[in-house]
């Protein structure tokens, strides 16, 4: 039986494996090496600074009349309880007369039945008619006395007996008599003429609380009437805008500032400020106005489509104030921490330029120094401001990437 022996690789085998093994290396390094060194470099450039892009808008001085905006209720300017002078049955309703209806001055709304203020009124022809015809006999009589007084003492002195022999009392007592039978039967003729109710002014209906056949008395309130010719509008407005507005002279000479009023339906009718009230809001310590709008249900003007100003309406107020000249008026955005703005400079960096401000408002300022005709106002926000930091407007940037496409696209060709 004969034994294995084990395997043994050869001594020159090793050796070769060894020498392939460093030649595989080797030639993997060198070959490396080769590739970097004829890799094309990257050629080195200058680094370039980037500019914000922003949007500008060129400025230039000029004149603007400066806005104050207010909120405010319309009120009516005249509002009247309409009640009866006489009383009685209510015999007839104008059929206009509901709430909202609207009347002309003068025009009749309701009829008191006037039958008894007729037969009064005839009574009271009669009195007169009786007082003046004792009037006459009286003054006959008076005539009669004086003839007789003449005849039994001719040629003496008229004595303090003489009135009564004249009648002179008599004649004062029917004169009384027939006076005051006249003005009765005046007062029965006004109070026919009261069973009549017309409006006192150009009126709309508010409310009415009357129905037919109602028996009134003076002292019911019929219906409330809201003047159509006028409306109010009270506004409340910082106090120290008082001085940029115009309030009319107390005799009327001038008129106060134009006003825009806008309803809460969007709707806008113009007016002029009235009236400076005497007293301060109690909660906002406000300036109050009180602002005129003619013809607020636009009755006047047939061809006014606009819709109606509503009492009680809360209103955006629009007061044209003074006129401003020589001024920049700028968004009131761009200015910055209430006294400097951005601005776009001719060398392509930013300018923070410090100015000085004579009006703003929720929407713009007004700049008296600091900006000039021609001056680029950056209106875009800027993260980190910087004093010359570079910038290009967006215009400009758009342009110079429309140029370059173009320029590639020819290259390609």
């Amino acid at each position: 039986m004969h034994e294995s022996t084990p395997h043994h690789t050869p001594w020159w085998k090793k050796l070769l494996q060894f020498i392939l093994f460093l030649a595989i290396v080797g030639g993997g390094a060198m070959g490396a090496r080769y590739f970097i060194k004829t890799a094309p470099k990257p050629e080195r450039k200058a680094p370039v600074k980037q500019s914000a892009v922003v949007e500008t808008m060129p400025v230039t001085r000029g004149t603007t009349r400066v806005a104050i905006k207010a909120m405010g209720t319309v009120l009516p300017a005249r509002e009247l309880a309409f009640k009866a002078r006489v009383s009685g049955e209510v015999v007839s309703l104008s059929p206009g007369f509901v709430p909202g209806g609207v009347f002309a001055k003068g025009a009749e709304l309701l009829r008191i039945d006037p039958a008894d203020y007729r037969l009064d009124v005839r009574t009271r022809q009669a009195e007169l008619a009786s007082a003046e015809a004792d009037l006459a006999l009286e003054q006959g009589q008076q005539n009669v006395a004086r003839k007789e007084w003449k005849l039994l003492r001719s040629g003496s002195k008229q004595d303090a007996g003489s009135e009564l022999a004249l009648r002179v009392p008599q004649l004062k007592q029917a004169q009384a008599a027939r006076d005051k039978a006249a003005v009765a039967l005046k007062q029965s003729s006004l109070d026919l003429a009261r069973t009549t109710l017309t409006t006192p002014f150009n009126a709309m209906v508010s409310d009415r609380s009357v129905e037919l056949g109602a028996v009134v008395t003076t002292q019911e309130t019929l219906a409330t009437l809201v003047g159509t010719d006028e409306y109010w509008v009270q506004a409340s407005l910082p106090v120290d805008r008082l001085e940029w507005i115009t309030l009319p002279a107390p005799d009327g000479s001038t008129t106060g500032s134009p006003v825009t009023v806008t309803s809460s339906a969007g709707e806008s009718r113009t007016g002029s400020l009235l009236k400076l009230l005497s007293s301060l809001e109690s909660d906002g310590r406000m300036a109050r106005v009180l602002i005129s709008i003619p013809d607020p249900l636009g009755l006047r003007d047939e061809s006014d489509a606009a819709l109606p100003l509503l009492l009680d309406d809360y209103v955006s107020v629009e007061i044209q104030g003074r006129e401003l000249t020589d001024v920049v008026t700028i968004p009131r955005s761009t200015l910055k921490e209430g006294t400097h703005v951005w601005v776009a400079s001719p060398e392509g960096t930013l300018d923070i330029r410090p100015v000085s401000v004579i009006w703003k408002d929720k929407m713009v300022a007004c700049i008296d120094q600091g900006l000039s005709s021609g001056d680029h106002l950056i209106i875009t926000d800027l993260a980190a401001p910087v004093q010359g930091m570079p910038v290009r407007s967006r215009s400009k940037a758009e342009s110079e990437k429309q140029a370059t496409g173009e320029k590639s696209e020819r290259g390609a060709k």
